[in-house]
């Protein structure tokens, strides 16, 4: 026995599987943008340790430290200039911010996956 569909039902299906395809897009395209930024974020920690690494050596400037440079200052400079109007950490020896900005961003890649 076959039982008829009336025609609001196949539109109301017709729809709720539209949405649910729409969903499925929207949710891709977060889920590959949050892999992006962890990506990006995991690029700019190596790109930290490298520098921290090369800081202990005296290299003159070239090209590769300049790039390492670029790439993790605007990451470092935030905190270094909160710490600078709050007068923290002044005296030490050790740039602090870095550390700090370091921490912060292993912090954000625990929390996205």
């Amino acid at each position: 026995m076959t039982v008829a569909l009336c025609p609001t039902t196949a539109l109301v299906r017709q729809s709720l599987i539209f949405r649910r395809e729409e969903n499925f897009f929207v949710l891709l395209a977060v889920e590959i943008i949050k892999n992006i930024v962890v990506i990006l974020l995991t690029a700019v920690q190596f790109a930290m340790l490298a520098r921290a690494i090369l800081s202990w050596f005296p290299i003159d400037s070239n090209k590769f430290i300049d790039f390492l440079y670029a790439v993790t200052e605007p990451f470092i400079q935030p905190v270094r200039v909160l710490f600078e109007k709050l007068n923290w950490f002044q005296s030490l020896p050790i740039d602090i911010s870095f550390l700090v900005s370091y921490m912060l961003l292993s912090v954000i890649l625990m929390i996205l996956p």
